[in-house]
C-alpha cells in the first residue's frame, strides 16, 4: 500500500528473539496487531482570524488559528516574507500558539508578508500569508491636542464639564494619558481624568474674572509626550433685566381721538440695548397699554405705560330752561336759565 491510501495490512505469525536466537521471555507469542491502518493526508488549514491591520500603525496583533485531526503543535511558526508566496523557501523561526494573539512591531518588518507553516504528525505541511504586509510606523510624540470646547458659563455648578481632549498622533493606535502639568496659571481651578474630560470645579463669575489658564500633558505611553496650554473664556450671564425709560403721551389735552404713549431711553448695564422703546395707543381713559424693550443678550422687559383722562369721545348736552324756540342761522338766542353738560 503506498502513501495516500487506506487499507489493511495483514500479518503472519510473530516470533520474537533477541540477535543471539535467544525467545523472549514472558511475551505471549503469536502478537496480532490490528489489521487496519489508516493513512492521513489532510493537510492542515491555517487560518488569519485577526490579521494584519490595513492602516498604518504602530503594533499589529495577529492571531492565526490551526485546525488539523493530527495536530503538531511544535510545528506551528511564523515568519516573514517580501512577497505574498509562503514556502520552504522562507524563513519561519517565531513559535506560535493557536487562537493566541501575539504582537508585531518592529517597523523592520515593513511591508513584508506575515508567513505561516504548520505541520501535522503525519507530515503534512501546510503554507499562508498574511492578505497584505505589515505597515509599522515608528513611534511618534502627538503633535497636538485638541479640546473640544473652550468656554464655560459664569454661575454654573461646580464640577461642571468643560469640554474632552484629543490627541494628534501619526501613530492612530496609541492610547493617550491626559494630566494637568505645572506652567499655566489657574491649574487649580480645573479636575482632569486621565481620558482627557476636562471639568471646572469652582463657580465661575464673569465680574470677578472672564478667563482662566490651564496646561495639559498627553501621552502615549511609548515614550511620546505633547504640553499645551489652554485658555478657557468664561461668558457673560445676563443677571439684570433692562430698565424701561421715560414715557410721554401724545396729546396731553382733551381730546376726542386716541393718545400715543411713547417709551424712550431705556437701559441696560451690562450688554446694552437692542430695542430701547417703542410707543402703544390708549384708546379710553384710565387703560394702560404695553411695549417690549429687549437688551443685546436677548432678555426683555415688559413697560406698561400710565392711565389717561383727557380721551373724550362724547358731545356736549345743552338744556334749554325757556322752552322750545325757533333758532335762526346766524341770530343769537339768550337763555339765562339754560345748561351744558360734558364729561370732560
Amino acid at each position: 500500500m503506498t502513501a495516500g491510501q487506506n487499507g489493511s495490512f495483514t500479518f503472519t505469525d510473530m516470533q520474537f528473539e533477541d540477535r543471539d536466537g535467544n525467545a523472549m521471555v514472558g511475551f505471549t507469542a503469536p502478537y496480532m496487531p490490528s489489521p487496519n491502518v489508516v493513512v492521513d493526508t489532510v493537510l492542515p488549514s491555517i487560518s488569519f482570524v485577526d490579521g494584519v491591520s490595513d492602516s498604518p500603525s504602530s503594533s499589529d496583533t495577529i492571531t492565526i488559528s490551526v485546525d488539523d485531526v493530527n495536530p503538531d503543535v511544535a510545528s506551528y511558526r511564523y515568519g516573514f516574507s517580501a512577497d505574498a508566496v509562503c514556502d520552504a523557501s522562507d524563513v519561519y523561526g517565531q513559535h506560535f500558539v493557536s487562537g493566541q494573539s501575539f504582537v508585531i512591531s518592529d517597523p523592520a518588518h515593513n511591508g513584508q508578508y506575515v508567513c505561516v507553516v504548520a505541520e501535522d504528525m503525519a507530515g503534512n505541511v501546510s503554507y499562508q500569508a498574511s492578505a497584505r504586509p505589515l505597515q509599522i510606523v515608528p513611534n511618534v510624540a502627538p503633535t497636538d491636542i485638541i479640546l473640544s470646547q473652550d468656554t464655560v458659563a459664569e454661575n454654573g455648578a461646580i464640577g461642571t464639564v468643560i469640554g474632552a481632549l484629543n490627541s494628534v498622533d501619526v501613530n492612530v493606535d496609541d492610547t493617550h494619558t491626559y494630566t494637568l502639568v505645572a506652567g499655566a496659571a489657574d491649574n487649580a481651578v480645573f479636575s482632569l481624568t486621565s481620558t482627557g474630560v476636562l471639568s471646572i470645579n469652582m463657580m465661575p463669575d464673569f465680574e470677578t474674572k472672564n478667563s482662566y489658564s490651564v496646561r495639559v500633558r498627553s501621552d502615549d505611553g511609548r515614550g511620546g509626550v505633547f504640553e499645551k496650554t489652554f485658555v478657557i473664556q468664561v461668558t457673560d450671564i445676563e443677571e439684570n433685566p433692562p430698565v424701561c425709560g421715560t414715557r410721554s403721551y401724545s396729546p396731553t389735552s382733551s381730546t376726542a381721538h386716541d393718545v400715543v404713549a411713547t417709551l424712550a431711553n431705556s437701559t441696560d448695564a451690562e450688554s446694552g440695548m437692542f430695542v430701547d422703546g417703542g410707543s402703544c395707543l390708549l384708546t379710553q381713559n384710565n387703560v394702560t397699554c404695553s411695549v417690549i424693550i429687549e437688551d443685546n443678550a436677548g432678555n426683555t422687559t415688559t413697560c406698561t405705560s400710565g392711565k389717561v383722562s383727557n380721551i373724550d369721545r362724547e358731545k356736549p348736552t345743552i338744556t334749554m330752561i325757556a322752552g322750545d324756540k325757533t333758532l335762526v342761522v346766524g341770530a343769537s338766542y339768550a337763555d339765562p336759565g339754560a345748561t351744558c353738560e360734558d364729561n370732560v
